[in-house]
């Protein structure tokens, strides 16, 4: 989406919305495997994984300069959402329980926005 932008001579001129993802999204997008980092270390926040990547996608909805990124961020919502609402269990370990299959597909996602996180704030 362009804007118009009025310079001090009058003149006017289109600028495109920045390419660079905001700083709490980039902390968001670091939390992720740090959160799955500490289920398998035993301190069990595995769940709290699930804030971040919610940001993320309302984040990848609503503002212009992380759109690129709504595939991804939306597999990592569906590949952390659809264990919790067919199993219910929330609790500890939540990772340590996931199928493997799907928290291989999960890492792969959560890499792949971390990788384009990063070269976007080259």
């Amino acid at each position: 989406m362009t804007t118009l932008d009025m310079t001090p001579d009058g003149t006017s001129h289109k600028t495109l919305p920045s390419k660079t993802a905001p700083t709490w999204f980039v902390v968001a997008a670091w939390s992720v495997p740090a959160l799955l980092a500490t289920d398998y270390l035993g301190l069990d926040l595995g769940y709290l994984a699930m804030v971040p990547v919610v940001a993320m996608l309302i984040a990848t909805l609503s503002q212009a300069s992380v759109r690129a990124l709504r595939w991804w961020v939306g597999a990592m919502t569906a590949l952390i959402a659809l264990p919790m609402a067919f199993d219910g269990d929330t609790g500890a370990g939540y990772f340590t329980d996931m199928h493997p299959i799907n928290l291989a597909l999960f890492v792969v996602a959560a890499v792949v926005v971390l990788v384009k996180v990063h070269r976007s704030h080259r």
